[in-house]
């Protein structure tokens, strides 16, 4: 059984998580349905730029609280965190120069182009904060400072570009002084390591490099890869198609975080047990660690697959009619992202083989797409990302592979996985199924739908001894260690 205690601390993480790409859902909801889609698409444009130049910029430094807390004692903590911010404010103040030109190319207003400049450079400079607060063990800290960020985010955001004539001038300002107060924040916490400054061991910066520019050239071809999709619909079609792929897309953000929420929780003791090459030991908990994440994961993703035209027309309106197809495609593309294999690969310390993972994924999801595209039509694109997804799937497999000294077939839980999987669409597609005859609303349809399918899945998984009473005491403690004292 997996220990409580880690599994409170990855339910805090999980709910901080959740919280905060729930708002990002809920700002795109809320753009979608109260903005114009030709004035969407040039705040969309504003979006991409800013969240592409903060990933840029970040150079990895998420992950290095994570590899390097561990081989620190604890009064160096505060020299680590403070060196990190200095190289996180270089690279700010060259990505936001980055940004400023593209801004400039994009929007063509020269001074919410420099603005940029100082809100990339803040923001960077308190981009590790929750990673560290997590790694030293201040989870709940982490989680606070998460989900009020957050918050604030889509607030700020959401007032900006609904109120006012100049949507983009409003969002500009906005961010900033959100920055700001992310900054403030930071010094705040970060106050009670102010006496945590014995020197760090020799080298560590040029460690830290080491580990870190590989994973900020990995993250930033990540990012992109996620984009190609939509940077070709937008060249192949017209700026409706365009907003129809994007609300598609959504590919539901807070899904994606519940294998990085919960591997990020053991991504410390993953890495203490390869460097002891206690390899027998880190193998059996990753399958554990995995199985859990199966037993959340699949049955949501798999009733998003079934009831896909309600989710969307109950979150965006009837109007997005094309984007149910692209919304099922890449919720398939959750079937596969049952671990966060590059996590694990982190732990380890193989960055350079994320790096060229990352390179790789991005090159086949370009090649797919386009030919998708050309081949299918706009169905084509998220076809050859999910393509794309699953090549580069195997390749992390037979690297992971090497590092347990396990084969591919002994890497993951894949009898367990099918049996989730088929109890899962099986009773969602009954459901659904059912739900024909009732001729009700889609909004209705979904809200008695959801409680009637996770009370059967529970009650036919125990059944079927899929769900054990360690999996739910474990799934239990998960969701309710937000309101834990300690993780």
């Amino acid at each position: 059984m997996l220990s409580l205690s880690t599994a409170k601390k990855a339910g805090t993480i999980l709910f901080s998580n959740v919280i905060t790409t729930t708002g990002q859902a809920l700002l795109l909801i809320g753009l979608a349905r109260w903005m114009d889609k030709e004035l969407l698409g040039e705040v969309f444009k504003v979006f991409l730029i800013y969240k592409t130049a903060i990933l840029l910029g970040n150079l990895g430094f998420n992950d290095n609280p994570y590899y390097f807390i561990p081989k620190l004692q604890t009064r160096q903590y505060g020299k680590f965190f403070l060196q990190s911010v200095w190289i996180l404010l270089l690279a700010g103040l060259a990505t936001g120069v980055l940004a400023a030109l593209a801004f400039q190319f994009y929007v063509g207003r020269l001074w919410i182009s420099l603005i940029f400049i100082p809100i990339i450079t803040i923001e960077l400079a308190s981009s590790m904060t929750p990673d560290f607060l997590i790694a030293v063990g201040r989870v709940r800290e982490s989680s606070v400072f998460n989900v009020f960020f957050s918050v604030l985010y889509v607030v700020m955001a959401l007032a900006a570009c609904l109120t006012g004539n100049d949507p983009i001038a409003r969002l500009t300002y906005a961010i900033l002084l959100y920055g700001v107060l992310r900054a403030v924040a930071t010094a705040l916490l970060m106050y009670s390591y102010r006496s945590s400054s014995e020197a760090l061991p020799t080298g560590m910066l040029r460690q830290q490099l080491d580990f870190g520019i590989p994973l900020g050239l990995s993250t930033i071809n990540y990012r992109i890869n996620k984009q190609v999709d939509n940077y070709v619909v937008a060249g192949f079609f017209n700026s409706v198609t365009f907003a129809e792929y994007t609300v598609g897309s959504w590919e539901i953000p807070m899904l994606l975080k519940i294998p990085y929420s919960i591997t990020t929780a053991y991504l410390t003791k993953y890495a203490a047990w390869f460097d002891q090459r206690n390899l027998v030991e880190l193998h059996k908990k990753w399958l554990a660690v995995s199985e859990k994440i199966i037993l959340i994961l699949i049955p949501v993703a798999s009733f998003f697959l079934i009831f896909a035209q309600e989710v969307i027309h109950g979150l965006f309106g009837s109007r997005y009619q094309e984007a149910v197809v692209v919304f099922q495609i890449f919720t398939l593309t959750l079937f596969t992202r049952v671990s966060s294999y590059t996590g694990l690969l982190k732990a380890m310390g193989d960055t350079k083989y994320v790096m060229q993972n990352s390179f790789q994924l991005l090159a086949l999801n370009l090649v797919f797409t386009l030919a998708g595209v050309q081949l299918l039509g706009l169905y084509g694109a998220p076809i050859g990302t999910l393509t794309a997804n699953l090549v580069t799937l195997v390749f992390a497999l037979k690297r992971l592979g090497k590092h347990l000294n396990q084969p591919i077939s002994r890497l993951l839980p894949y009898a367990f996985h099918l049996k989730v999987s088929l109890l899962s669409l099986t009773l969602a597609g009954a459901l659904k199924y059912a739900a024909m005859f009732s001729y009700t609303e889609e909004w209705l349809t979904l809200a008695i739908s959801v409680p009637l399918y996770l009370t059967l899945f529970v009650v036919t998984g125990s059944w079927f001894q899929l769900i054990g009473k360690d999996d739910r005491e474990y799934i239990l403690s998960i969701f309710k260690s937000r309101r834990a004292r300690h993780a």
